[in-house]
């Protein structure tokens, strides 16, 4: 980058390299609302209601009809779900229920339980 004689200090250097900056970006914003208003006359008015990034799907797209972005348009959006984080509590009765179970099944449990109940009955 050569430097500019009319330019005498480094604050006067990034002051007009933040202007360029800021013409580029209004650039860009301009050349995205045309390329979005390109694409809504190409698909019809329901892809108004579309987003940028459901209006460059379409783009990618080999055919896209018209019925197939009316149809998109009226679709809600798809709720966003949280993963599952950590490990859920038991509830207290669910715990009973557990261990009710495992007492069933397990054959040392049912052991122990039956010479629990024979003490309790005398035998």
């Amino acid at each position: 980058m050569s430097a500019n004689p009319a330019v005498t200090s480094p604050d006067d250097l990034i002051a007009q390299l933040t202007q360029k900056l800021q013409r580029a970006e209004l650039k860009i914003q301009l050349l995205e609302e045309k390329l979005r208003l390109m694409r809504i006359a190409k698909y019809g008015p329901g892809s108004e209601k579309l987003s940028d990034g459901q209006l460059e799907l379409l783009e990618l797209e080999p055919g896209v009809s018209g019925e197939e972005v009316q149809a998109e348009s009226k679709r809600e959006a798809l709720p966003r779900t949280r993963p599952a984080t950590g490990r859920k509590h038991l509830v207290a009765s669910n715990c009973r229920q557990i261990f009710r179970a495992w007492k069933r099944l397990c054959p040392v449990a049912r052991r122990n339980e039956s010479a629990r109940n024979a003490r309790r009955n005398g035998w």
